[in-house]
């Protein structure tokens, strides 16, 4: 699925040789997208959050919310204790935290103020939040609270995942950090490319896939990036990118094209996400 400006909503059937329109039910431009099981949000700007329950994904609706700034990203997962319940986190400007549990979506103090423009969950009540100036935003309890951390970064952070043990986190001027899940406040960094990466994905115990704002693609076998390779050299901005959930097929987004693998022009798209196997998801967010 992606999504993007205009509420646009594509969904692929085919492992994205072919996209089809979904009824969004917005016309807000739409950035971040959430799955688990039968259930999807999209979130974007004016606090906007659309949700498609059941797995139908032939329309989505408009779903209250208590903010009005911009929506950056969200998580989906199943809070293992005590209740199996379904967790939803959204975050976005000015530190917004966002979270529903069975009801409608409260309002939780991140205890940053910068925005926050990408989410992560380590699937045992660790949620990572990431944003602009080196902000970082921490849950231990499954997003109840949330906690400031200080990286002692001045860059922007646009992106993080959770493969292992370990985030991973795109950030601006080709900074690529990597943290402990046990161990948040010790970032160790590394420069891939010369400008700012802005969408990142991992395969665990494979590769990881890297998309910066000069059109460049970036793989490595490895989390520690030895063998580091530029895949693909273009002049778009990557705002997101895909190893295709392990089963061989990459597929990036740049301004408007999405090359799956021949390009063919698209709205203006802002988030992918692949589904494969039992649930798994690939995320990708840009600002």
């Amino acid at each position: 699925m992606i999504v993007g400006d205009g509420g646009t909503i594509l969904k692929s059937t085919n492992s994205g040789d072919s996209f089809l329109e979904v009824a969004s039910g917005t016309t807000s431009n739409l950035q971040g997208l959430a799955f688990r099981g039968d259930n999807f949000i999209a979130v974007g700007e004016s606090g906007t959050i659309v949700e498609s329950r059941n797995n139908s994904l032939t329309n989505f609706t408009e779903v209250s919310t208590p903010t009005d700034s911009h929506l950056a990203d969200a998580i989906m997962f199943r809070q293992t204790s005590p209740s199996n319940a379904l967790t939803e986190i959204v975050v976005g400007a000015s530190g917004t935290v966002l979270r529903r549990q069975d009801s409608g979506f409260l309002s939780i103090s991140s205890n940053v103020t910068n925005d926050l423009n990408a989410v992560a969950h380590s699937g045992l009540g660790q949620i990572v939040a990431v944003g602009d100036r080196g902000s970082m935003s921490v849950s231990t309890d499954f997003g109840l609270t949330f906690q400031s951390v200080q990286t002692g970064l001045a860059i922007d952070l646009h992106d993080i995942v959770f493969e292992g043990n370990d985030y991973f986190i795109a950030g601006e001027d080709g900074m690529f950090l990597t943290a402990a899940s046990s161990d948040l406040s010790t970032l160790s960094s590394q420069i891939v490319g010369s400008s700012d990466l802005l969408s990142i994905s991992g395969e665990l115990s494979a590769s990881i896939l890297f998309g910066d704002r000069s059109g460049s693609i970036f793989r490595s076998d490895d989390d520690s990036l030895n063998g580091l390779v530029e895949t693909l050299s273009g002049s778009e901005s990557v705002v997101s990118i895909d190893d295709g959930g392990g089963f061989g097929r990459q597929i990036a987004l740049t301004q408007g094209i999405a090359a799956v693998p021949e390009p063919s022009t698209l709205a203006s798209l802002l988030s992918l996400y692949i589904f494969a196997g039992l649930g798994r998801r690939r995320r990708l967010n840009v600002r």
